[in-house]
């Protein structure tokens, strides 16, 4: 499933940004699983700033890893310990979880404990370059994979230009960046 977005650039801005939250049932059982399930989301941006990725993935956490049940970002969820041993504190506790459809109480580990299966990102804004007055495509996509059970969903909101004033030259193209929204 995807969103593309043909959008003309301000010729007054050096970056686009937009906010996003990812959620999957398949948090925590597929974390690391080698199942195959592993649920994507990416934001690819096809923009000639020189710091535009070669993938054009702009949207991944502080190791690099796309945005998946793997991310470091996944810190929604209800906090337990797996039958693995793998504790998740979930930091951000459980209410965003809340009428999304993806948290699954009453779930089993596999050794009759029962846990609640679901998590997510909260919300996280990306933020890349872009040359003034280009046209950007930006496209957004997720799709199931290993099974066509378990679900993902992610929502996007916020979309946003750095501006630069006057007629200061624009600063040099950074790399993207995903971080915690101050929402």
């Amino acid at each position: 499933m995807g969103l593309e977005l043909h959008i003309k650039v301000p010729t007054n801005a050096s970056a686009v940004s937009f906010d996003f939250s990812f959620f999957s049932v398949e948090f925590p059982q597929y974390v690391c699983a080698s199942s195959g399930n592993n649920d994507q989301f990416v934001a690819l941006l096809s923009s000639t700033a020189a710091s535009t990725p070669a993938d054009h993935n702009v949207s991944f956490d502080a190791q690099g890893n796309s945005v998946n049940v793997n991310n470091a970002f996944m810190e929604v969820c209800v906090p337990m310990t797996m039958f693995n041993g793998k504790t998740y504190a979930c930091p951000l506790g459980a209410s965003l979880l809340g009428g999304t459809g993806i948290a699954l109480p009453n779930q089993s580990d596999g050794n009759g404990n029962p846990y609640t299966a679901g998590g997510g990102t909260g919300w996280l804004t990306t933020q890349a370059a872009v040359v003034p007055g280009e046209t950007i495509t930006l496209r957004f996509a997720i799709w199931d994979a290993g099974d066509n059970t378990l679900d993902s969903t992610a929502l996007i909101d916020h979309l946003t230009w750095t501006l630069r004033s006057g007629t200061a030259p624009p600063p040099p193209a950074a790399p993207p960046v995903t971080m915690r929204s101050p929402r």
